[in-house]
Order: C-alpha cells, then structure tokens, then sequence
C-alpha cells in the first residue's frame, strides 16, 4: 500500500478516536497534511471527504479546503486560523470555541452548525449558508456578513463590533433589501454593536429592537458616519437607492410594519448619547423633506420622536409640521431634562 493508504490507516485511527486520544495522538495533524496532500495527487479536483470526522483540537491552520464535505464533523476547539473552506459542507458540523481568525468562509455552508464561542474575528463570510447556525459568544469584530443567509441564527451574546454586511459598491441596493427584509428572527439577546461597520445598519433597517443588547462606542460624529448610507438615501443622493416614498413608508412607518421602524430601532437603543445622537441627525433629514413627503408618515414619526425630549431639541418645530401635516393637535414643545431642572 502506498503513502495515502498508509496516511489514511494513521489518520483514520486518530479520527475514529475522541478528542482526549486525538489530543495526544502525536503528528495527528500531519498526518491530515499528508493525507490532503495525498489525496490531491490521487484524485485531482475531487473534494476531500471527511464527514463525521473527529478532529477536535486539531491544528489546521491556514490549510487550503475548498469544496471539502465536512458534515458533521468535530471541529470543537480547532486551530483553523486562516483555513481556506471556500464553499465547503460544514452542516451540523460542531466548531465550538474554535479559532477561525481571518478564515475563508465564502460561500461555506453552514446550516445549523455549533460555533458557540468561536473567534471569527476578520472571517470572510461572505455569501455563508448559515440559517440556524449557532453562534451564541462567537466573536465576529470585523467579520464579513455579505450575502450571507443569516435566518433563525442565534447571536446572542455574540461581539458583532464593526461587522460588515453592505457591498460599498451596491449600497442602494443593499439599503432596499434591507427595508423590504424584516422578520428575520435573529437571537441578539445579550449582543454586543457599536456604529461601526454596516451589520447594525441592516438591524436598523429592519426595525430591530435593541432593548437586550450593548451598544459600546459613543455618540458624536461616528454615529453621523455610521448612518451614511441611509442619510444618503432620505436626501435622495443615493445611487440606485429607494425612492423617497418607499423609504419613508418602509422605514419610518412602523404603523403599517407590525410596531418597527428605523426609529423604533433607534429608540430601542440602551446607550442613551448614541441613540439620542442617532435621533438629531436622522430628525434633521426628515426636515428637509416636503410636507407632500412627510404627509403620510407624519403621524407614526411624530409618535416616536416625542417619546424623549432631548430627540427634537435641534429641530423645535419640526413637532409642530409632523402634527400639522398629521391633522392632530398640536403637542405642547417638549424641554430636554437638563433644562426643564434649571427652569
């Protein structure tokens, strides 16, 4: 029996084992090496198939894998560093705690597969099959959501800082998909944002509330930059953007979308400098639309917007125009706190 034969009698001893014998089954992970590299030889362009493997612990590290069947397999505590699994079959797989650091995840399909406390910090997840993962404590700071099919995932707990989730070249286009996406039942539950990057945009969007998750960076001239794209968009700038009605219907609208809207979102926010930031700069935009705009979300916007004082205090008649424009009676102007004390 040649070189593969023997690294598949090795390797599979290895795998068939729990991880405690793996962990001390010596060159394991050269052993797996080898293998790849042989089955390469043997078989040019066939995936490797490894489903149901044990290969927990292992130390895989910036190991190339495109297309591999790794179904099921026991990957809890791996070394997978900057692996290449463009498009490969982790379904069900169990990625507990592993360290996926800058990982090539394109297109991965990873449908219901643990990845509880797993460090994917600057992972490329673009396009990812993740409907139903897990990913409760997962660590995603700077990770790329592109694309990706993030359906029933659980997120709760997770770092989410500075994920990225819109193409910079097709924001418009994001931006409506966005709107017109709602219910995607993610668990966020405990997570962890910040007006960094444009996954917390998407939320936004969708009229997500944020009253169980922690927003950690502070207001000021991050949380204008943060809300670019949608600023854009009311100003009617944006470039294959939705059109103003639309936007303002699907997006500011949260009578007609079961109790959600951009602002409800915002409002929902617990770090009171950064929402109460988010709400003057997004109140500045609506001024600047026609009353023939604002006329038919003139009620539901002016709904929220009175809901904290502090929202309105750079845009004083802007309460008035909403009520006008609305046919209600006018609201009494509200005074921030702060001043209302003094007085």
């Amino acid at each position: 029996m040649g070189g593969l034969g023997r690294a598949c009698r090795s390797l599979l001893q290895c795998l068939c084992r729990p991880y405690s014998a793996l962990a001390h089954c010596r060159s394991s992970a050269q052993l797996f090496r080898s293998l790849v590299t042989e089955h390469r030889r043997a078989h040019p362009g066939e995936p490797l198939n490894l489903s149901g493997a044990h290969l927990a612990g292992a130390d895989l590290q910036a190991m190339k894998l495109p297309f591999a069947n790794l179904e099921s397999v026991d990957l809890r505590r791996a070394k997978l560093v900057e692996v290449e699994l463009e498009a490969a079959v982790l379904r069900g797989a169990s990625l507990d705690r592993a360290d996926l650091r800058r990982a090539g995840l394109h297109g991965a399909y990873l449908n219901c597969a643990s990845l509880w406390g797993a460090d994917l910090r600057g992972a490329d997840l673009r396009a990812a099959h993740m409907a139903c993962a897990m990913l409760r404590s997962a660590d995603l700071r700077g990770a790329d959501l592109r694309g990706a099919d993030l359906r029933w995932v659980n997120l709760a707990d997770a770092d989410l800082r500075g994920t990225g989730r819109f193409d910079p070249q097709q924001l418009g286009g994001d931006l409506r998909h966005a709107l017109r996406t709602r219910a995607l039942l993610v668990d966020l539950n405990g997570a962890r944002l910040s007006p960094e990057g444009s996954f917390a945009l998407e939320l936004i969007l969708q009229g997500v509330d944020f009253s169980r998750t922690s927003w950690l960076n502070p207001a000021g001239e991050p949380a204008v930059q943060f809300l670019g794209p949608l600023l854009k968009a009311l100003s009617g700038n944006l470039q294959n953007g939705p059109p103003i009605d639309e936007l303002l219907q699907l997006g500011f609208n949260h009578w007609s979308s079961e109790g959600c809207s951009v602002l409800t979102s915002v409002d929902s926010i617990r770090n009171e400098p950064l929402k109460v930031a988010m709400m003057r700069t997004l109140s500045g935009s609506l001024a600047e639309r026609s009353d023939a705009e604002l006329a038919p979300v003139a009620r539901p916007l002016l709904d929220v917007l009175i809901r904290n004082p502090s929202y309105l205090e750079a845009q004083p008649q802007l309460s008035v125009r909403l009520a006008r424009l609305g046919g209600i009676p006018t609201p009494v102007p509200l005074r921030p706190v702060a001043a209302a004390a003094r007085a």
